[in-house]
């Protein structure tokens, strides 16, 4: 009896946001392998990962069937795993080649995720006469995170409500080789400390099966609690945000249905996911972490006039406004 190979892949999406105090971050996932009901030796591996700037080359042992990386970063994350092996499709054929491979990435600092997973599904003959097959298998995830301060002029007495809009754009495409349950993208859309949802978590999160995707995920919300000050002229207001991509489906092995992307299956979704945050016209943003700004929220202003110069008086009298926001 040919031996069950099985692939128990795992997708963590690690960065924890919803309760709202995390800092920048940027993760991708990616696990890469062969199985099925079939002899084949161990495949040859390629790739690597970066994780804000710097690069790590891969290592596997020369018997792996799986394998898999995820870098964490700052601003920046990337992996990109490839498999070749080789399966003999009948009993004493010549081997025929079997291939793999598997991409993520996340991008804090441009507001933009990737994934692309394409594998390979061999027919094969057992010795018996029996159909009974060797494919390659992957799961991949991308992920971000960022923690923003806000401040909006303020002159007094009530503050009015502050909203901002947050939207994720997707582009790519699922191919189906199975069937419309083996292979699927979910997209994850999330803002914390706003007004809106439960326990001031605004979330959606949705799925797409086979086809072409192009889609707009849209979050609407108020800031709450915000932090005044009559004398600068400005209130404050702390918020995050997170947005998550991650391979989703059911292939059954054997008795056991796994969330892989496998035989024959591609997510097809290469820099596919953009990040955008709208914030009001008068309204000055900047990350928690390092107090820059990010290109992928809109309506900063020029540095110049009240709004700019609050900041920079925040910054110089220390009242602390940083702090009563975290």
């Amino acid at each position: 009896m040919p031996e069950l190979r099985r692939l128990a892949l795992l997708l963590p999406l690690t960065l924890g946001l919803a309760g709202g105090g995390a800092l920048a971050a940027a993760s991708a996932y990616t696990t890469l392998g062969l199985t099925g009901l079939a002899d084949f030796g161990p495949p040859a591996f390629s790739g690597g990962s970066w994780q804000d700037g710097v690069f790590a080359p891969i290592a596997p042992p020369p018997d792996a069937y799986a394998w898999n990386t995820s870098p964490f970063g700052l601003t920046q994350a990337s992996a990109d795993l490839a498999l070749l092996g080789a399966v003999a499709p009948a009993p004493g054929a010549p081997p025929v080649p079997v291939s793999g491979a598997a991409r993520a990435s996340a991008d804090l600092a441009g507001g933009r995720m990737g994934l692309a997973a394409g594998t390979q599904l061999l027919p094969v003959t057992s010795a018996s006469g029996g159909a009974v097959s060797a494919f390659s298998a992957a799961n991949v995830s991308a992920e971000m995170g960022e923690a923003f301060d806000v401040l909006v002029p303020f002159a007094g007495g009530a503050p009015g409500p502050v909203q901002v809009r947050l939207q994720l754009t997707l582009s790519g495409q699922v191919l189906d080789a199975v069937n419309d349950a083996s292979v699927a993208l979910r997209a994850t859309l999330r803002l914390n400390h706003v007004a809106e949802g439960t326990a001031g978590v605004l979330q959606q999160v949705r799925s797409y099966g086979a086809g072409l995707v192009g889609d707009v995920i849209t979050l609407d919300a108020t800031l709450v609690d915000p932090a005044c000050s009559a004398s600068l002229g400005v209130c404050g207001y702390f918020f995050s945000v997170y947005g998550a991509l991650e391979s989703v489906g059911a292939v059954p092995i054997g008795a056991i249905s796994y969330a892989f992307v496998a035989a024959g299956d591609q997510l097809l979704f290469d820099d596919g996911a953009a990040l955008r945050l709208f914030v009001p016209a008068d309204a000055v943003v900047t990350t928690v972490t390092t107090g820059q700004a990010r290109a992928w929220v809109s309506a900063v202003p020029e540095p110049s006039g009240p709004a700019f110069w609050a900041v920079g008086l925040l910054g110089l009298a220390g009242l602390g406004l940083r702090g009563r926001l975290r």
